[in-house]
């Protein structure tokens, strides 16, 4: 197998030398991969990898091990990384091989070098540009940094190493730490904030949301706040799982965004999506697009804001990444998480409301609210998978089994829909708001779900909706 490793090499470096690289290397490469098992390419390469010194050889090498994507591989690799004594060079190499690997993670660095002298500057910028535009996956990122926050001499190490790396994604990755970390680290990212030459840099700093009293004497005199402009807000309706879309469009310096903010009732602020760079007639166009939908229904900036800083109070420390993004849309003294309560009444007879509830499952969103569970449709399927008309009694324990245990849900829910009701349209959704309203309390108050006529029709529409599928 070494013998075989050698002359691979050797032919891939005269085909380099020869500047035919693409087409000939790659049938070089498939045949040699066909013939030889990985644990053999490991062994053996790991053994060349201490050998050699050359440039060319330690690259062709590297690439080889990259393709090795067991479990097996990457641990034989790794122990090889802790127990060698390597140049920086050849650590560098290694550590970018186990970064291709699908289940690496990057707190591994602080055992990979375990004298924690720096965090190597190639393997964090590689970090960094693994990091989405638009930072989709920052919070998977951030989360494997987390365990390693209380550490401080290797917090320092990566903020000294992303501060050499100018980029808006290496920017977000000091925001995460001066609002996430220990507050002593936290002022080292913010110390390390205000080095950065970049408007986003500053965004940040004047809207930290987190540790802003106790720092604000590290910072800065306040410069003019950064936030984009926000000129509409939409909100949709929820939906059966209780999640709901906040759309804002913004202009910052002749730039126009549309920000996705995904809120779930119980969870909070889930995940965040930008359309950045867009023209000013195709964002025209998506909020004509928008004022016109029955999905979808604009609301007041000021409603908007409030509703974030509900969900912020439901995250309770989860999805820090959307979060720390949304700030990108407005300022942190607009964000600070607040308990959102609705403060809305009913003024009409609540057993005459409830006793005619059941036309709300005719209209929208409420004819969509039906579940469509696992064990919803296991029940379905075993006990009125047949049956043309549900009888009363199966109907019964249907919503006994599984409307009751989300009653806190479902009447939160009700209350959402009658706020947002009463902010597009207070008298067009009269009648639907004060029914929800006394729907609401009716579930809060304890009474049989299956009495409910609402619940009873909706819980029919569940078992049709589901039989249609079967």
């Amino acid at each position: 197998m070494a013998t075989d490793l050698n002359n691979l090499i050797d032919k891939i470096l005269f085909q380099i030398s020869q500047k035919r690289v693409s087409e000939n290397v790659q049938k070089i490469l498939d045949v040699f991969f066909e013939k030889t098992p990985e644990e053999s390419i490991v062994e053996h390469g790991l053994q060349k990898f201490s050998e050699t010194s050359d440039f060319w050889e330690l690259n062709i090498i590297s690439y080889l091990l990259a393709q090795c994507k067991s479990d097996v591989s990457k641990e034989s690799i790794q122990k090889y990384l802790l127990e060698s004594e390597l140049n920086d060079y050849k650590r560098n190499r290694l550590v970018l091989v186990l970064q291709e690997h699908p289940n690496f993670e990057f707190n591994n660095f602080a055992s990979i070098y375990p004298h924690k002298i720096k965090l190597v500057n190639y393997a964090v910028r590689s970090l960094v540009n693994n990091i989405d535009d638009h930072g989709e996956n920052l919070e998977e990122v951030t989360c494997q940094l987390q365990p390693k926050l209380n550490d401080r001499v290797f917090c320092e190490n990566l903020i000294l190493n992303l501060c050499y790396i100018y980029k808006k994604k290496s920017i977000w990755l000091l925001g995460y730490l001066a609002e996430s970390a220990s507050e002593d680290i936290a002022l080292l990212a913010i110390n390390a904030l205000k080095k950065q030459t970049s408007d986003y840099a500053l965004k940040i700093l004047n809207n930290l949301a987190i540790h802003r009293e106790k720092h604000r004497s590290h910072l800065e005199e306040q410069k003019p706040d950064c936030s984009q402009a926000v000129s509409d807000c939409f909100i949709s309706w929820l939906d059966s799982y209780g999640n709901q879309m906040i759309v804002c469009c913004s202009e910052e310096n002749d730039k126009y965004c549309i920000s996705t903010f995904m809120i779930n009732q119980e969870k909070g602020l889930q995940s965040f999506l930008s359309l950045e760079n867009l023209s000013r007639y195709k964002q025209e166009a998506m909020i004509n697009d928008w004022k016109n939908s029955a999905d979808i229904r604009e609301i007041p900036l000021d409603k908007a804001k409030k509703i974030l800083r509900g969900a912020l109070w439901k995250n309770k420390g989860q999805h820090v990444t959307p979060a720390f993004l949304l700030r990108d849309i407005f300022p942190g003294e607009d964000l600070i998480p607040q308990e959102y309560i609705v403060d809305l009444e009913t003024t009409e007879d609540h057993y005459r409301l409830i006793q005619n509830s059941s036309y709300l499952v005719k209209e929208f969103p409420f004819d969509q609210w039906w579940m469509n569970f696992q064990d919803c449709r296991e029940y379905v399927t075993n006990n009125i998978a047949e049956q043309k008309n549900v009888d009363y009694a199966v109907l019964q324990n249907f919503i006994s089994e599984f409307w009751e245990q989300r009653r806190n849900e479902i009447a939160q829910r009700l209350l959402l829909t009658a706020d947002i009701m009463h902010t597009i349209s207070s008298e067009k959704y009269q009648k639907q708001i004060q029914t929800c309203l006394a729907l609401n309390s009716c579930l809060l108050s304890g009474k049989q779900m299956r009495d409910i006529p609402f619940i009873r029709q909706l819980a029919l529409i569940n078992i049709r909706q589901i039989q249609k599928q079967q």
